[in-house]
């Protein structure tokens, strides 16, 4: 879901030349990315 809003942010950020939609969308790419490698972490410490 999160990658849906920050492909939404971006399509709609490029359209219209807003570069604080772009900034919206860099930031909650950075917080998918992080969140990906917390779990890809837990996974690794249950098996």
């Amino acid at each position: 879901m999160l990658l849906g809003y920050i492909k939404h942010l971006v399509r709609e950020g490029d359209m219209e030349d807003d570069h604080k939609l772009l900034g919206a969308a860099d930031y909650l790419l950075a917080l998918a990315k992080a969140l990906m490698n917390d779990i890809e972490i837990a996974k690794n410490k249950v098996h």
